[in-house]
């Protein structure tokens, strides 16, 4: 079936915004960093979880943000955005940009994990290492939401990446290998993260 999408109201170097921040609202934000070397694409989705469905409201996606520059943005989006948690994927250079956010540039909304890849506040470390569990329950709980109606997308870039990315054994992986699948490692690892216990605990869902 054909996912709805809606035009940004806002455009600036990679970054989309679809909703501003609006008062007494709830927002997160997941991250996925590249080493900012025009080989990937960092990206990041920021969605409003006030209430179901949940739904995109800003996301970014650029090839040749350093990882040095990366963590102001995500904090000043984040601080926009109602002080939005962020649950950051921590593996190879996005354990760099994690720990900047968090120790550096202070920010405090960020979400941990501990080696079990379960979701704490402030123990074991910033972000998430993904794993192919990780990953496994994201994917399939993504296709719940999106099936049960329970997320709009509203982004033409997301819906781009999901129309060739496919299921892989028990995994996703893009099918077109020119069109970089960065949003939708966004997406599942907020699906991943709707299952955890202190989401629902933190946002009274």
């Amino acid at each position: 079936s054909q996912i709805p999408f809606e035009d940004p109201i806002f455009i600036k170097d990679g970054l989309k915004i679809y909703a501003k921040p609006a008062p007494r609202r709830s927002y997160v934000m997941t991250v996925d960093t590249s080493r900012g070397q025009h080989l990937d694409h960092s990206a990041f989705i920021v969605y409003d979880i006030t209430e179901m469905p949940y739904s995109v409201v800003a996301t970014f996606k650029d090839n040749s943000m350093s990882t040095m520059s990366y963590p102001y943005l995500i904090k000043k989006t984040c601080e926009e955005y109602n002080d939005a948690y962020c649950l950051i994927e921590a593996n190879d250079a996005g354990g760099e940009v994690a720990n900047n956010i968090f120790y550096e540039l202070e920010y405090e909304y960020v979400y941990f994990t501990n080696k079990k890849d379960n979701l704490n506040e402030g123990y074991g470390y910033p972000g998430i290492m993904t794993s192919k569990k990780v990953k496994q329950v994201g994917c399939s709980v993504l296709k719940e939401l999106i099936e049960q109606d329970q997320l709009e997308i509203n982004s033409f870039d997301i819906i781009q990446e999901l129309n060739i990315f496919s299921l892989k054994g028990y995994s996703y992986a893009a099918e077109d290998t020119t069109i970089n699948d960065d949003l939708t490692t966004c997406l599942w690892l907020f699906a991943w993260l709707t299952k955890q216990n202190l989401f629902s605990e933190l946002n009274n869902i």
